[in-house]
């Protein structure tokens, strides 16, 4: 995403890729994966898959209702009681959406987020100041907003996260400048 050419990530990834792309049932996963091309068999564990990926919502999910509290002041107790969520004051709600959608808050989730979820997957270092690092900001800032819409609404709307939510907004990656989404279809301007 930020160099336009993707990580070196090994094996284990790509097999697991190759692997997916080629099974036609789960079974066939927990069986292996016959690749005449390159002379292989590759397994998958979808329950291993299905832990991490579980494991990483769960992680999302609790990451965001931390933001929610630091802005809100018993949301936290308020999602872990099942009780109605609260929401910004009516004094501070215009500030609070006029800051999740501010440059500053962009450049946050990009440096924060997306950054760091590459660092992860990588062992290329960022260089903030290349324009590789620019063009995928730009590219991104759609994305970015995204963050900045979901936290508006739980923020303001009552609502509280769910695990799920991380897939969801993972989606929106596929947004680029002049596209939006309007009841789950990607359109141009």
């Amino acid at each position: 995403m930020i160099e336009r050419r993707p990580p070196a990530f090994g094996g284990i990834w790509l097999d697991g890729a190759k692997a997916l792309a080629q099974a036609t049932s789960e079974v066939e996963l927990l069986k292996g994966v016959s690749d005449f091309a390159d002379r292989v068999v590759r397994k998958v564990q979808p329950s291993v898959a299905a832990k991490a990926k579980s494991l990483h919502y769960e992680t999302f999910k609790s990451d965001i209702i931390k933001v929610c509290e630091d802005y809100l002041p018993g949301y936290k107790a308020s999602v872990e009681a099942g009780t109605q969520a609260p929401v910004v004051e009516k004094s501070v709600c215009d500030e609070v959406r006029a800051f999740l959608g501010s440059p500053d808050f962009i450049e946050a989730v990009f440096l924060t987020g997306v950054c760091d979820r590459y660092r992860l997957f990588s062992t290329h270092k960022i260089d903030l100041q290349s324009e590789d690092t620019f063009l995928a900001r730009q590219n991104l800032d759609p994305y970015c907003r995204v963050y900045g819409a979901y936290l508006r609404e739980l923020l303001t709307a009552r609502r509280k996260p769910d695990s799920n939510d991380w897939g969801d907004v993972a989606l929106f990656i596929y947004l680029q400048p002049g596209t939006y989404f309007r009841k789950g279809l990607a359109c141009h301007r």
